[in-house]
């Protein structure tokens, strides 16, 4: 199968660099300029303050919302409830919200990392019940190889093109790739 300038081109685009949770991924209390940061605003609960989800930043930017007053329409949103903290209440209608095509699938929990999922701890508790609370994210894409790619088929005018993603220096060095770009 060949592909043409049009779907290399949307190849390039669709597998822009993502950052890889959690390694890639802090709470702060500071929002560093070369972090890309969603600040966590819950001023009335003085045990937490502002923070700031931070991951560091690649060519394609996640669309991460933070919502203290509900869903965020046309977003996957994830209550982020803190049932054992003082200001639980402030918190029960906190979410954080993604696009619903983000290569991420996130999760919220209150009894440690879950199975399965890469984690990140977002909150140590503060009268000692359970085991903190965590964001907990799966990609949605198949990891292979060594190098953890990701696959997916990608579509160029309906058609199915390529099934492995390897890094863009990789796809474009490739001897696959470049058959393929033969027109």
């Amino acid at each position: 199968m060949k592909l043409g300038v049009r779907g290399l081109m949307d190849l390039l685009v669709f597998f822009a660099e993502f950052p890889v949770f959690p390694h890639h991924f802090s709470i702060r209390t500071t929002s560093p300029p070369f972090l890309h940061c969603i600040a966590i605003n819950q001023p009335r609960d003085r045990d937490w303050g502002s923070k700031y989800l931070c991951y560091k930043p690649a060519l394609k930017k996640l669309n991460i919302t933070w919502s203290p007053k509900g869903k965020v329409i046309g977003q996957d949103c994830l209550n982020t409830a803190m049932p054992y903290e003082p200001s639980a209440r402030l918190w029960a209608n906190s979410f954080l919200c993604i696009s619903r095509d983000s290569l991420l699938k996130l999760s919220w929990s209150l009894s440690g990392p879950l199975n399965g999922q890469e984690c990140l701890l977002v909150r140590e508790p503060t009268r000692g019940y359970g085991k903190g609370y965590f964001l907990c994210a799966r990609t949605k894409y198949k990891k292979i190889g060594k190098d953890n790619s990701f696959c997916r088929t990608v579509h160029s005018r309906g058609q199915s093109v390529f099934k492995l993603y390897e890094g863009m220096q990789t796809m474009l060095t490739s001897k696959k790739l470049k058959h393929l770009g033969k027109t």
